[in-house]
């Protein structure tokens, strides 16, 4: 057999993409929710845009203690280039779905198993999650262990969107939009199909997934939320003043809006072998 065919025998189902910047505490965290997962099926790989030492310690210390598959991409920070180390990671993936989160997010422990029970080509799935306060989010990060974090906590903190810390796994939302970086699944089919992200997207906070949905919709992929399903619990930080970088990619955005190939001009192409 030859190694091409055994690796193919060996790849996972699915290949979860972190995107990180800098905060090695809160990648702590959500990595140790990823090895509470009940799905166990995945590679991992964080995809890192910047080049932090902080960041690399954290991913060899949960390589050497878990069972985790990691793979570590990085690149040199030079302003907000996320599309582009994700890119990269999509080509450097092995599993037949992708799962994309962001590293201020920690994981319900059936979150990964629920996104994959409605996943399929041609279907995206994508979530919600619950805003935590900063007073919950201090505690999470002072014993660096997502056990302490429970509903009755959130319900009982200054935390946004509780509502999305109740799960009803049987439950089906009707909503078929609002698609964010922070929680999206589909097979990789289907994003190879769009070319990926679009790195034309260089400012955070607007655009950069939005244009991913548009793309999406466009190739006659459907979209199907995962709300009350698949839980997700964002760490509080400060995240600054949106309004410049918020009009920049909302002006990109309009641009690219007027476009109806879904496939972008500037993807992932280049990375493929």
């Amino acid at each position: 057999m030859t190694k091409a065919m055994t690796e193919k025998i060996n790849a996972p189902l699915v290949s979860l993409m972190i995107s990180v910047y800098n905060r090695d505490d809160f990648l702590h965290l959500v990595l140790a929710s990823i090895e509470k997962q009940s799905c166990q099926d995945f590679e991992l790989i964080v995809a890192e845009d910047g080049q932090h030492d902080s960041i690399a310690r954290v991913v060899e210390e949960h390589s050497l203690q878990s069972k985790l598959s990691i793979k570590h991409l990085s690149q040199e920070d030079k302003g907000f280039r996320k599309n582009k180390i994700l890119n990269q990671a999509v080509c450097a993936s092995q599993g037949k779905i992708l799962l994309f989160i962001d590293g201020d997010c920690i994981l319900h422990k059936d979150y990964i198993a629920t996104m994959l029970r409605h996943v399929k080509k041609g279907i995206c799935v994508f979530g919600r999650r619950v805003m935590l306060d900063q007073q919950l989010s201090k505690q999470l990060l002072s014993v660096g262990k997502v056990g302490k974090l429970s509903v009755l906590r959130i319900l009982f903190s200054n935390s946004r969107h509780k509502e999305e810390a109740v799960r009803f796994p049987l439950l089906r939302s009707g909503k078929t939009r609002g698609l964010r970086g922070h929680s999206f699944c589909l097979t990789k089919a289907d994003m190879l199909a769009i070319n990926g992200f679009d790195e034309d997207f260089n400012e955070p906070y607007f655009g950069e997934d939005t244009d991913v949905e548009r793309r999406l919709k466009l190739a006659g992929v459907k979209l199907k939320c995962s709300r009350f399903a698949a839980l997700q619990y964002h760490l509080y930080h400060n995240a600054g003043s949106r309004k410049v970088s918020w009009d920049i990619s909302e002006k990109i955005f309009r641009q690219k809006a007027m476009i109806t190939d879904p496939v972008c001009v500037n993807g992932l192409d280049k990375y493929l072998p």
